[in-house]
C-alpha cells in the first residue's frame, strides 16, 4: 500500500500462469479431467487448485489444496515434469499427494 494525493493507493501485483493455447483444449491426462493444477509455493510439488463435483478427478479421491510430491514413483518439480509423469502410463497414475499434514499414496484407473 502506498499513498497518492492523499488517497490510499494498492500497489499489489496479481500474476496468473496462462497455459499455452496449444494445451487449453488438451487434457492432462483423461484420469485428471475435472482437475486444474498450478505451480506450488513449495518448490517440491504441483498443488490442485481446482476438482469438479463429480468429476473423474474428484471421484478419484482428489481435492482443491492437494499437494502432488510425485507421480509414478518420480518427484514433481515443475509443470513439465508433471506432464511428463503423468504420460509414462496411459491407464493408470500413482500420485503421492500431501493433504494437510498428511502423505499418502493415491492410485488412479
Amino acid at each position: 500500500m502506498g499513498f497518492h494525493n492523499g488517497q490510499r493507493v494498492d500497489r499489489t501485483l496479481k500474476v496468473e500462469y496462462a497455459v499455452p493455447a496449444k494445451r487449453v483444449s488438451q487434457s492432462l491426462h483423461p484420469l485428471l479431467d475435472g482437475a486444474r493444477f498450478e505451480l506450488s509455493t513449495n518448490p517440491r510439488a504441483i498443488q490442485v487448485t481446482k476438482v469438479v463435483n463429480g468429476s473423474k478427478a474428484a471421484r478419484a479421491g482428489l481435492v482443491a489444496g492437494d499437494l502432488v510430491i510425485s507421480v509414478n514413483r518420480r518427484p514433481v518439480r515443475d509443470m513439465e515434469g508433471f506432464v511428463r509423469n503423468l504420460q509414462s502410463d496411459p491407464r493408470q497414475i500413482l500420485m503421492q499427494l500431501q493433504r494437510n499434514r498428511s502423505i499418502f499414496y493415491l492410485v488412479l484407473r
